[in-house]
């Protein structure tokens, strides 16, 4: 058994209503979700920069770092090899001027 004709035509009205309504909402709901979205994609292009950046900043400080290394090893080498030359004199000076054989005591 069908309703009457004047109570179908409310029902109508009222599932278009409801129909309108949810397709409103529908479309808030992708609207936030757009707006959203483009915030998380900008809130990652400005921490992917910001590592970029610190990336940089650390690659210059490491090679730099390196650089003062290798410079501080040329360093090291030459004055290693300065002192080793100096020490090897001072013990040729002092075995060439050392008493040969000379009994305590006894000044010539």
């Amino acid at each position: 058994m069908e309703p009457p004709r004047e109570h179908r035509a409310p029902l109508g009205k009222e599932r278009e209503a409801a129909k309108a309504e949810e397709q409103q909402q529908s479309e808030e709901l992708l609207s936030r979700t757009a707006a959203k979205r483009q915030k998380v994609v900008w809130e990652w292009q400005e921490l992917r920069g910001f590592l970029e950046e610190q990336e940089q900043r650390l690659l210059s400080w490491l090679e730099e770092r390196i650089y003062h290394s290798s410079q501080f090893s040329i360093i090291r080498k030459f004055a290693e090899s300065a002192i080793h030359t100096i020490l090897q004199i001072i013990y040729e000076d002092i075995e060439q001027n050392r008493p040969q054989d000379r009994p305590l005591g006894h000044s010539t």
